[in-house]
C-alpha cells in the first residue's frame, strides 16, 4: 500500500470514529405526525374508541349530548394537511359533525372538530370517524364512535315508602341521595320518640342492598320535636352525614322564638 492511500484509509477511520462517537444519525426529513384526542384521551389511528354513554332517542337533538371537542395535533415538523371530517361506516345519522372543514395545522400546533351523540332509534350505535391527511405513516385517520340509545332509567324503577305511616304525612316531600344511601323526608309524620307529636316530621334512611334493591337504614327525628315543626321539609346527604331542616321548630338558645326554624345534622 502507497504511503498516500495508508493515510487517506486512517483518515477516513478516524473520520468514520468521530462520527460515531457523536452519536450521528442518518437525516430524515421534516413531516406531519397527525394524533387524534377527547380531551387528553388518545384515540389511536384505527383503533381508538369514544364512549358517548346512553342517551334516549330522539334525532331532532332535544335528548342529544352536547356537542364534544375532538382534537387534532399535528406532532410533526411540517405543516398537516387536513381534509374533510367524515362519518363513513355505521350509524352515521345518529352522530352529528361539526367544523369538518379544518384549515392545514403548523408543526406542534392543533385544530379541533365536534361531534355529539343524536339517535334515531333505540339500540347500541356506533360509527367511524375518518380524517384524510398528509401523514405518509398513518393515512387516512379514523376511530370509532360508540353509544347506546335507550333510557337508562326505564327498567330500574324502585319505590321506597314509610314502614308504618299515617294519613297526610307527606313522605317523599323532599329526598337526597349521596352514593349507597338515600334519604326521604315526611314533613307532617307524627314524629319524636314512639310518634307522640303530631306533624313534628320525620326522615326516612335507605342503603343500597344490591343492583335495583334498596332496605330500610335508619328513621330520624328530633330529639326535641314539638308539634307541627315540619322536620324533614328539606334534606340534604354527603357521605354518611345527613341534614334535615324543620323550618318551623321554635328555635334559638333554649327554643325561645317561635317558627324560628333549626336544622339537625346527623352523622
Amino acid at each position: 500500500m502507497k504511503k498516500s492511500q495508508k493515510y487517506a484509509f486512517i483518515l477516513m477511520a478516524v473520520l468514520f470514529s468521530i462520527l460515531l462517537i457523536a452519536g450521528c444519525q442518518p437525516y430524515v426529513p421534516p413531516a406531519p405526525e397527525i394524533n387524534v384526542r377527547q380531551g387528553y384521551t388518545d384515540l389511536p389511528d384505527g383503533s381508538g374508541i369514544f364512549n358517548f354513554g346512553t342517551v334516549p332517542p330522539d334525532g331532532n337533538g332535544n335528548a342529544a349530548t352536547e356537542y364534544l371537542e375532538f382534537t387534532i395535533d399535528n406532532l410533526g415538523d411540517e405543516e398537516l394537511v387536513v381534509g374533510k371530517v367524515s362519518l363513513t361506516s355505521g350509524n352515521t345519522q345518529d352522530v352529528d359533525l361539526n367544523n369538518i372543514v379544518l384549515s392545514p395545522v403548523q408543526a406542534h400546533g392543533s385544530t379541533s372538530f365536534y361531534l355529539r351523540f343524536d339517535p334515531l332509534t333505540e339500540g347500541a350505535k356506533s360509527a367511524t370517524v375518518s380524517i384524510p391527511n398528509n401523514d405518509v405513516d398513518e393515512g387516512t385517520y379514523t376511530f370509532t364512535v360508540i353509544g347506546n340509545a335507550g333510557n337508562p332509567f326505564v327498567n330500574a324503577q324502585i319505590k321506597v315508602a314509610a314502614e308504618s305511616p299515617n294519613a297526610n304525612a307527606a313522605f317523599g316531600s323532599s329526598s337526597a341521595i349521596c352514593g349507597d344511601y338515600a334519604a326521604v323526608g315526611a314533613y307532617y309524620e307524627d314524629g319524636g320518640a314512639g310518634n307522640p307529636i303530631s306533624n313534628t316530621g320525620t326522615v326516612y334512611v335507605y342503603k343500597r342492598t344490591g343492583t335495583n334493591t334498596w332496605g330500610s337504614d335508619a328513621r330520624l327525628y328530633a330529639t326535641d320535636a314539638q308539634v307541627s315543626d315540619s322536620f324533614g321539609f328539606s334534606v340534604a346527604i354527603s357521605g354518611t352525614s345527613i341534614v334535615a331542616g324543620a323550618p318551623y321548630e321554635d328555635g334559638g338558645f333554649g327554643d325561645p322564638l317561635n317558627m324560628s326554624g333549626a336544622a339537625y345534622i346527623y352523622e
